[in-house]
């Protein structure tokens, strides 16, 4: 699980997040039940991809761009079409035999 202090820390830090901005956040997210990153999203504080890149760090995860990633028919066909969409998972590589697997959250644990 992200540690929220440690999430906290790391968009200040890498999305130059000031403190009052942080609060603004947290309110704004506690007054719509959303998490933090998805609340500092829909406030514009930081481009998304930062955001996520911010959530992969302090998730101990590797951050991978979906715009970048070589997708080839075979490799998304790995995983259900339906699966993707519902999850948010997009399979970007096999490494060692090994499918990888790109979610739009770190809690996510499903297996494809």
């Amino acid at each position: 699980m992200t540690d929220p202090k440690a999430l906290e820390a790391e968009l200040a830090a890498s999305c130059g997040i000031a403190a009052a901005d942080l609060e603004k956040a947290r309110t704004f997210a506690a007054s719509k039940g959303l998490p933090l990153e998805r609340a500092v999203a829909s406030l514009g504080l930081a481009p998304e991809d930062m955001i996520w890149r911010a959530i992969a760090k302090v998730s101990g995860l590797p951050f991978v761009d979906p715009g970048k990633a070589k997708l080839t028919p075979e490799l998304v066909g790995r995983v259900p079409a339906d699966r993707i969409e519902q999850h948010g998972a997009l399979p970007v590589l096999v490494k060692d035999g090994v499918l990888w697997v790109a979610i739009d959250d770190p809690l996510k644990t499903w297996v494809a």
